[in-house]
């Protein structure tokens, strides 16, 4: 971890060392709202799962909160992918994406203005609270 102007090597090498080998220091997230919908994006989830405040498990999104405070738990209605703009079917990949559109949809124009093409990827989770 060079810092940019940094003269001094060793400071440089040391400061590498000491963040590769750092344990995470989140145990729990204090949840402040409780959105009815929420998309995060991959990198929060994973950044979550890394840190020890967030789980996944198979449809579930957990948000481990304080100790005494229930925690927080999302069903995933959509995972990160590729999906039609037409009628929101996940798609495995961009060429199945393009072929998907082409095959079902020709001569229509997308239904989302951001994506003229008729599919989307998305690199974020929908999500949506259990707790009502």
């Amino acid at each position: 971890m060079r810092r940019e102007g940094s003269d001094n090597q060793e400071f440089d090498r040391r400061s590498r060392q000491d963040w590769d080998a750092a344990e995470p220091v989140v145990s729990h997230v204090e949840v402040r709202t409780r959105p009815k919908e929420w998309r995060p994006s991959t990198k929060i989830i994973d950044k979550g799962i890394a840190e020890g405040w967030l789980t996944l498990d198979e449809d579930i999104v957990t948000l481990i909160t304080a100790e005494g405070e229930p925690d927080v738990k999302y069903k995933v209605i959509a995972p990160p992918g590729y999906y039609c703009c037409h009628d929101g079917e996940p798609l495995p990949g961009e060429k199945e994406a393009q072929a998907y559109v082409k095959q079902n949809f020709a001569g229509k124009d997308s239904p989302s203005k951001q994506h003229p093409a008729g599919y989307a990827r998305h690199n974020f989770y929908m999500l949506e609270r259990l707790d009502g």
